[in-house]
């Protein structure tokens, strides 16, 4: 099959798988890659209320212009299509452009983009990175097609979508310089002086840029600081175990042409020693120095690179013609051929590309072996004591592709083994990032609340939370004062009967409001309705209603046991409710058998039978149950049994 017959239907192809899985994923969870999409996107629902958000380093300008409206009209699903489908151009984008130059297989290189394994995962979310992405593919098929003028406006606008690019300009100018374009590198800064005209205008303080730029990168790092290696160890999981072959492949083959190839491997270089001097110091622009998602900004840089590396390789099979590239293409005509070489001289350029390839496969799994067996946890970083070879199992699967492709079947049967290898790489992502790939305690607790408040009819009434989880999986507007509140000491103060409370450790906790759950637990006007705990038994989240009546209260808890037949914490603490504060023993304890018949190894409910039974003047029925609570391991039971039942 020819390359051309296989570019025209490529290039298309992969966007349009692309599409169709990511707004499935996106179907299938509300699990978003962390808080940050939630928090974006809630800010960006309500910048007409702020418009400061528009202007804000963190939210992003670009972001909360380009996807106001999609999220005012669409929510959650105007994120995940315009985002998605602003990628899919990304990879149309640099097709289009490396096709202009000529540049041999452009067709894998949307593949290369769009199936990278942290940008797949992050598209569908309120992100950045994947807009600067956009952004950055823009402007090099800008550059690939001589529209020089266009490039320099796209430059522009990427530091409205990451400030940190702003480091990264630099190349742009000198790209431009070089092309004796002097009069366009002024409208690389067109779009940073907007922004800070957009502050004074708004603010009428000159300084307001400066203070809202410089406050974003000196707050804390969420991911301290890390080695001057983080990235460099971890760069596999963020691309992908054949992504990153060949990137390597192409990186290592073409290293010494990178001061002639600024605009895509010099910049790669620089970027990514810009990301390793953030992670490594407290130097930072308003984004996580550590976070290894950062790197997506740099994902076209990253698929050309990989196409320079499957250049080579694929250069084995071509007798024909030569591979060629960008840095080696002529400016003057993008349809001149390269020159043919002997056949004996090609003959040895292969073997000689097999040698290198297969070294560098041994040292490739030399080096994993050695630094890829500890589990990626959060993203982020290697767990000391888990391992997971997945990683190193995908790259073996990707070198034994790439070893067998030297056998002569393969010569005029290439497709055998880049078909396999693309669905390697496609198996990984999907595999990686999952629907529930961004799931966690935290948010399934905050996900359970939703539901059991949704189910029990309590959304109309006003409800405190401070995890923005909540509001995002509600669907709700937090700057609805009239049915949501934050908990702090001011708003404990002025609860009003009925309301509900959702206390959870993250949002409440001391790096927020500093709301210890102890203060709510003895809050005698307070009751707690529901907790939800994870596998470890850690709470995750609780609920409690400011009290009106004792009766409905009593409702509220047979609601939660109608609507959950068979949860043993709701009939748990209805009979809880009905002993402590009804005194009716007798219906606590039908109640309390009922969360032992659905849990027999709960011990809480049999404790507090027990404690009705000593009311109930039962004090042999009160010992059975008391004894079972200590042996499931209550920690109250025993002072009871060694006062009541000698």
């Amino acid at each position: 099959m020819q390359t051309k017959k296989i570019s025209h239907f490529g290039y298309l192809i992969f966007p349009a798988i692309f599409l169709a899985v990511s707004v499935k994923w996106s179907l299938m969870s509300n699990f978003t890659w962390d808080d940050d999409a939630a928090t974006r996107y809630l800010s960006t629902l309500n910048a007409d209320k702020n418009p400061e958000v528009f202007l804000d380093s963190w939210v992003r300008p670009l972001f909360s212009v380009f996807f106001y409206w999609p999220i005012h009209y669409f929510g959650r699903m105007g994120v995940v299509v315009l985002m998605s489908l602003l990628t899919a151009f990304s990879g149309i984008f640099l097709y289009k452009g490396l096709q202009h130059k000529g540049v041999e297989n452009a067709y894998v290189v949307p593949f290369f983009l769009l199936f990278q394994t942290f940008l797949f995962g992050i598209t569908r979310d309120a992100m950045t990175e994947p807009l600067a992405s956009f952004i950055f593919s823009l402007g090099l098929y800008f550059y690939f097609t001589d529209k020089l003028a266009w490039f320099a406006i796209a430059g522009s606008f990427l530091p409205l979508a990451r400030t940190e690019t702003v480091l990264l300009l630099p190349f742009w100018a000198l790209l431009l310089l070089q092309r004796r374009k002097y009069f366009f590198i002024p409208l690389l800064g067109v779009g940073v002086l907007c922004w800070y005209l957009g502050w004074v205008f708004y603010s009428g303080n000159f300084h307001a840029f400066f203070d809202n730029l410089l406050g974003s990168g000196n707050a804390e790092k969420r991911y301290e600081q890390t080695k001057i290696t983080h990235h460099f160890s971890k760069l596999v999981y963020v691309v992908g175990p054949v992504i990153y072959f060949f990137f390597l492949l192409g990186f290592i083959t073409n290293i010494k042409k990178i001061f002639k190839d600024q605009i895509i491997i010099l910049q790669f270089a620089a970027g990514f020693v810009m990301y390793g001097i953030f992670s490594s110091t407290s130097i930072s622009l308003g984004q996580s120095g550590g976070a290894l998602r950062n790197l997506i900004t740099l994902s076209p840089l990253v698929a050309i690179i990989a196409l320079y590396g499957f250049n080579y390789w694929y250069g084995i099979f071509n007798k024909k013609e030569e591979i060629i590239t960008p840095i080696t293409v002529k400016q003057t005509n993008k349809n001149k051929g390269p020159q043919k070489s002997s056949a004996d001289s090609k003959e040895s350029s292969s073997m000689s590309n097999k040698v290198i390839i297969a070294v560098f496969m041994f040292f490739l799994m030399l080096l994993s072996v050695q630094l890829l067996t500890s589990k990626l946890m959060f993203r982020q970083f290697f767990s000391d004591d888990e391992t997971d070879y997945t990683i190193i199992l995908f790259l073996a699967g990707c070198c034994f592709l790439v070893l067998i492709s030297f056998l002569g079947f393969f010569v005029k049967r290439q497709l055998l083994i880049v078909i396999p290898l693309l669905l390697l790489q496609t198996a990984f992502t999907l595999y990686y990032e999952n629907p529930e790939s961004h799931s966690n305690e935290e948010r399934k607790a905050i996900n359970k609340a939703v539901e059991l408040i949704k189910k029990a009819s309590l959304e109309k009434r006003k409800i405190y939370c401070n995890n923005t989880w909540f509001f995002w999986s509600a669907g709700v507007n937090p700057v609805d004062t009239n049915h949501y509140g934050r908990i702090d000491s001011a708003s404990i103060k002025n609860f009003k009967p009925g309301s509900i409370i959702v206390w959870e450790p993250h949002y409440t906790g001391k790096n927020y409001s500093n709301i210890p759950y102890t203060d709510l637990v003895n809050d005698t006007t307070l009751r707690m309705i529901y907790y939800l705990q994870d596998v470890d038994k850690a709470t995750r989240a609780i609920l409690f209603i400011k009290r009106e009546s004792d009766r409905s209260t009593q409702e509220l808890f047979e609601n939660f046991c109608k609507i959950m037949p068979d949860d043993k914490l709701a009939f748990y603490l209805k009979g809880s409710f009905e002993r402590e504060k009804l005194l009716d023993f007798n219906l606590s304890n039908k109640s309390l058998s009922r969360s032992i018949e659905i849990d027999p190894e709960y011990d809480e409910p049999y404790f507090e039978r027990g404690l009705n039974y000593l009311n109930l003047n039962k004090p042999d029925s009160a010992c059975i149950d008391l004894k079972k609570a200590r042996s499931l391991g209550n920690g109250n039971a025993g002072s009871i049994i060694n006062q009541y039942c000698k």
